[in-house]
């Protein structure tokens, strides 16, 4: 079953394009201005939202609110990127402002799911590919305005054709494996558009490990897959689930103090913590374990 949030994605934008741009910053005079016959006339002609006056900056909360600001990895800011907050069934949804910050004012209080739902670039389909989501965990008490900091969208650095039938990907290197049957894949929207879909992995520096939701444990390792939160279903229409295995880089002291965490959307929003992957073994130095969803995996390690 395709995902809720990819549903109110669709109903939001009306389809699978939505055009986010970089903003810029005026540098003066264009030299080319007298020659351009077009420029003072054409009412079609794309203005950067982003220049002169700073008139679309995030208003500040009011209420109940998670705040924050969201960049590309070089630091780039991209306007009207959006973002939601969800808890139960309801979601709220915000848009960076030219400097990359966000409010999603008017929340509840509890845990809520954070994270992008629509990605740099005008075309939409093709960066579901092209990049990944942040996603995080918060909880809100009464009153409180919590700011997330800077949280980065994940590039994807490597990607490879979905291909048919059993799978096995190996991105950085060998740092981690992911086997699949691509015949299960149920892309979420809009990548489901796509004629040729790939799936795609990059490691998520430490800077943009998730604030919340697992407690108790320390993140070691995390990876971020494109397109994000894609699942699987079998023939029969059951679940079907992705395999990965991870380089631990050395064999841990204490192979039972570690464990696999994965995001799904549809438990997070309920539970308010990351669940854990299944099956997973700890073999020499790697650790191994089923999820039912490719998007954000996390290595983790039993606090101290």
């Amino acid at each position: 079953m395709k995902r809720l949030l990819y549903v109110l994605l669709a109903a939001l934008f009306g389809g699978s394009s939505l055009l986010v741009t970089a903003c810029t910053t005026a540098t003066g005079d264009d030299d080319d201005a007298s020659d351009d016959d077009d420029a003072a006339d054409d009412d079609d002609a794309t203005e950067d939202p982003c220049a002169g006056d700073d008139d679309d900056a995030a208003d500040p909360p009011t209420g109940n609110a998670l705040m924050g600001q969201a960049l590309g990895p070089d630091g780039t800011a991209y306007f009207d990127v959006a973002l939601t907050a969800c808890q139960g069934d309801r979601c709220l949804f915000g848009r960076t402002d030219c400097d990359g910050n966000w409010v999603i004012d008017g929340l509840d209080t509890g845990h809520f799911v954070v994270h992008n739902i629509a990605w740099p670039g005008d075309d939409q389909t093709l960066a579901t590919f092209e990049w990944s989501s942040f996603y995080t965990l918060a909880n809100l008490g009464d009153g409180e305005q919590k700011d997330l900091g800077v949280l980065h969208y994940p590039k994807i650095t490597e990607s490879f054709p979905a291909g048919s039938g059993p799978q096995s990907l190996s991105f950085g290197g060998g740092a981690v494996t992911l086997e699949y049957d691509a015949d299960e894949l149920d892309y979420p929207f809009p990548a489901s558009e796509s004629a040729a879909p790939t799936i795609g992995a990059v490691q998520v520096p430490e800077a943009d490990y998730p604030r919340e939701g697992y407690e108790g444990w320390e993140i070691l390792d995390a990876w971020a897959f494109s397109p994000f939160e894609t699942p699987l279903e079998t023939a029969a229409g059951a679940p079907g689930h992705f395999s990965a295995t991870v380089d631990l880089g050395a064999a841990p002291a204490d192979p039972t103090a570690l464990s696999l965490l994965y995001a799904n959307y549809e438990e997070d929003i309920n539970t308010g913590v990351f669940g854990p992957a299944e099956n997973i073994v700890v073999d020499g130095q790697t650790i191994s374990g089923d999820f039912s969803h490719a998007g954000l995996l996390l290595v983790v390690r039993q606090a101290l």
